[in-house]
């Protein structure tokens, strides 16, 4: 979870995007216009209400990760007692903060490579969401494979989870013979929702990429019967993927990179056929008119899912931890489409269900003086 706390009294870094929380304990979470003692004021006037903030996630994470809550709701009164004992001394503070962090992150803290994080219900601040089984399924499955590199070029699914995890059946389509297809596909996501030209836009932009890859043999069109929307029928569906994802990515092929991957996908788009989707979107306003990613089921409902990678801020982790020597953050996300009401309009809603950090496990990192 946390990496990133920053020494000696500079502004904490927001741990997680997107995330925050309130927690039955005192913190950023009450109400600063009722801070009463010194400590309380401290917090809602400095850079420790960001600290709090971090801490506030990791204490409710650690709440829904943990068997026995009781092994987190004692030890986090008597860092109450400890935090307030440090009185308005913000070294004493800071410190206390980030043992505890530190502590609670190490207190939840799974083995394998895939590390499931808290997804908050709405911006920086509020209540962690609860965990979706999806979650917790997909992640008991994606450390499965934590021998083999990441899944930037597709799902695998262990045996002991086929029942539960799926992927679509896809009927392989001649390429060549259905250009005008393609086409249509490419352009149908703005058809009926929008009039400004975003479909032409869209088509020219990918064009080039389709005619590098048809003339290459790695256009791949496919089709399918999928309810991508989850609006309770399935409809026809198609899927384009040009590019080699795995000629895309060579250092999966060297473990001793998998930490620092910067990841090149080849492109792929799902949607439904081009008359479904003008169906479809002059019933609903979409919140998101483009194509989906990979895609995948979990108990009857679909869920696009994808792997990426970015270099993180300007921040330092540790005091080994240099500008030229931090890791990349790979993460994969998953997300759920459906019908949502806002009391004017129905939309189709896309819903960030997990997120998870993606970190080699020592067994699989080259021990040294090992050759790569």
């Amino acid at each position: 979870m946390n990496n990133n706390i920053k020494r000696g009294g500079m502004v904490a870094a927001a741990l997680l995007v997107c995330l925050g929380l309130a927690v039955s304990a005192q913190g950023a979470s009450f109400d600063c216009g009722k801070a009463g003692t010194e400590v309380e004021k401290m917090i809602c006037t400095t850079a420790l209400s960001e600290l709090d903030d971090e801490m506030n996630v990791a204490y409710q994470w650690a709440l829904m990760r943990v068997e026995d809550k009781r092994q987190v709701i004692k030890p986090q009164r008597t860092w109450l007692e400890t935090r307030n004992a440090c009185g308005v001394d913000m070294a004493c503070l800071w410190d206390t903060y980030v043992q505890r962090i530190r502590t609670l992150e190490a207190q939840v803290k799974r083995p394998g490579c895939y590390t499931l994080e808290p997804i908050l219900d709405g911006g920086t601040t509020g209540n962690v969401r609860p965990i979706e089984p999806v979650c917790k399924v997909l992640e008991q499955n994606l450390n499965r494979f934590c021998d083999q590199p990441p899944m930037v070029c597709g799902l695998k699914i262990a045996p002991e989870f086929r029942d539960k995890i799926t992927l679509p059946k896809w009927t392989p389509i001649e390429s060549k013979d259905n250009l005008a297809l393609i086409e249509a596909f490419i352009r149908a996501p703005w058809q009926d929702s929008s009039n400004d030209g975003s479909d032409q836009r869209r088509w020219d932009e990918n064009r080039p990429d389709i005619e590098k890859s048809l003339k290459k043999n790695q256009l791949f069109f496919m089709q399918s019967n999928l309810d991508l929307y989850n609006l309770g029928r399935a409809q026809p569906a198609y899927r384009l993927e040009y590019g080699n994802c795995k000629a895309n990515n060579p250092d999966l092929n060297k473990r001793e990179m998998w930490a620092n991957l910067v990841i090149h996908p080849a492109a792929v788009q799902i949607q439904h056929a081009p008359e479904v989707v003008r169906s479809i979107f002059t019933q609903f306003r979409p919140l998101q008119h483009g194509p989906l990613g990979e895609v995948m089921l979990f108990e009857g409902k679909v869920y696009d899912y994808g792997m990426g990678s970015h270099e993180p801020e300007n921040r330092v982790s540790d005091d080994t931890e240099t500008a030229e020597n931090r890791p990349w953050y790979i993460g994969l996300g998953v997300n759920r489409h459906e019908r949502w009401s806002n009391g004017e309009d129905t939309l189709l809603h896309m819903d960030n269900i997990c997120r998870f950090q993606y970190q080699p496990t020592q067994a699989n990192q080259p021990a040294q003086g090992e050759a790569k």
